[in-house]
């Protein structure tokens, strides 16, 4: 990891301070890749490319409570519930939680492989 801290005076009173991190992730970062409103292009090297890149993109997103039970179709309650039993991962960013799509693709790949029970059942 890379870290950089820079201090700056903004006025008598006031000090800005920046820090930059380089952070090298280990893990499964594979894309949740069933996405409606991926356009397919008809350039089979364009294709190749293009949802790769904005795949990746979206993995970067960071979603609600709210936003992720619209996702399951499931309520706020059953997310946190999720959550508690670490059946769904999340990161809680000051007092707020938030997952990401990628995680949430992980959960429903689980789903669909058995490894995990349903969140209704």
């Amino acid at each position: 990891m890379t870290t950089k801290i820079t201090v700056e005076r903004i006025s008598a009173q006031t000090l800005r301070v920046t820090l930059v991190a380089d952070i090298q992730i280990s893990g499964n970062l594979n894309p949740f890749t069933h996405r409606e409103d991926v356009q397919r292009t008809a350039d089979p090297a364009a294709a190749s490319v293009a949802p790769a890149a904005e795949a990746s993109a979206d993995d970067c997103e960071l979603l609600t409570i709210e936003e992720t039970a619209e996702i399951l179709h499931i309520g706020r309650d059953k997310v946190f519930y999720l959550i508690r039993t670490g059946q769904l991962r999340s990161i809680k960013i000051g007092k707020l939680r938030r997952i990401s799509r990628a995680w949430i693709g992980e959960f429903v790949q689980q789903l669909e492989t058995g490894s995990l029970r349903a969140p209704g059942g």
